[in-house]
């Protein structure tokens, strides 16, 4: 059995090499022609169209938005730093002691290494009105503290925000 499926075989391979099946030639470039002469058409008049709308978009871009440029020297820096950061409004003797306030609450936090929810409700209430830069360099002090693994959060939730009701 095995003789006559290697006969098949042979014979099968053998007919397959004398196969002068169809040939494909490679195809011929074809000569390319151009036009005759450019024809205004109304792809060129878009393209117009887009080069125009492309700069009056330049133009409008750069009366609104400041220069991207940096500027070319550190006079030049701090002027225009001054020039886009507003003054800070100064703060009134009550603002300050709640700063200083909010300030004392944070020590006390960090001094016993917990932040409990306690904590957090005075924290809101206290900084309330206060300018955001107070606030924020406040919240800094007790998230370095954090970080660093000397203040343990008591109950879990983010130390600052909204106050969170118990369910």
């Amino acid at each position: 059995m095995w003789a006559l499926s290697l006969a098949a075989a042979l014979w099968i391979g053998g007919r397959l090499q004398h196969d002068d099946g169809p040939r494909v030639e490679a195809a011929r470039p074809l000569a390319r022609t151009e036009p005759a002469a450019p024809q205004a058409t109304p792809q060129a008049r878009d393209a117009a169209g887009a080069a125009e709308i492309r700069a009056i978009v330049r133009d409008e871009l750069a009366r609104r938005l400041p220069d991207p440029r940096p500027p070319s020297t550190d006079a030049d820096a701090i002027a225009v730093a001054a020039e886009r950061a507003p003054e800070p409004a100064p703060m009134t003797g009550e603002l300050a002691a709640r700063a200083e306030e909010v300030s004392r609450l944070l020590d006390r936090a960090i001094g016993a290494g917990r932040w409990a929810p306690e904590d957090r409700r005075r924290f809101a209430g206290a900084t309330g009105e206060l300018p955001p830069p107070v606030v924020i360099e406040l919240e800094r002090r007790l998230h370095v503290a954090i970080n660093r693994g000397t203040v343990a959060i008591v109950d879990g939730i983010p130390p600052f925000g909204p106050p969170v009701q118990a369910p």
